[in-house]
């Protein structure tokens, strides 16, 4: 459903939580880093790469995780120069996260890793099949 559901009888989604996450360092190789905390580095990035600023809350929101675990990964992006946190002039409780210029390099040095990704996750598919997979998720976007 639009807010996150399967619908009846399905298993909720569990909000990832602080105590989920690896306290290691930064998207660099060689770091020891949880797959999970990478993925979610990743994806603050790509998010911060398209809306740059952004109140924290809606990046949680986007990457389904609690305010504890939002407040981990900000704190972990900017200890590692890859993102900025600043008080929003508006309200002095929310904060906007800025992504830096490191933040930037990141995440231009990740998209060969994702294009080999899709590569590899589209080898067993045919054309035809692709499109449809791109139509459905182009579909979820557009939708929720």
């Amino acid at each position: 459903g639009p807010c996150g559901n399967a619908g009846p009888g399905a298993a909720p989604r569990r909000r990832l939580a602080a105590e989920d996450k690896d306290e290691s360092g930064t998207l660099e190789p060689g770091a020891h880093l949880g797959r999970q905390d990478v993925l979610l580095r990743l994806a603050a990035l790509l998010f911060l790469g398209k809306q740059d600023g952004c109140l924290l809350k809606d990046l949680g929101k986007a990457l389904n995780l609690n305010n504890s675990a939002m407040t981990g990964l900000s704190n972990r992006l900017e200890a590692n120069g890859l993102a900025n946190k600043k008080a929003c002039p508006n309200d002095g409780r929310a904060f906007r996260l800025h992504i830096t210029r490191k933040g930037r390099q990141a995440l231009a040095a990740s998209f060969p890793l994702l294009a080999e990704m899709n590569e590899r996750l589209a080898e067993a598919f045919s054309e035809d099949e692709l499109d449809v997979v791109a139509r459905f998720l182009n579909h979820l976007i557009e939708r929720f």
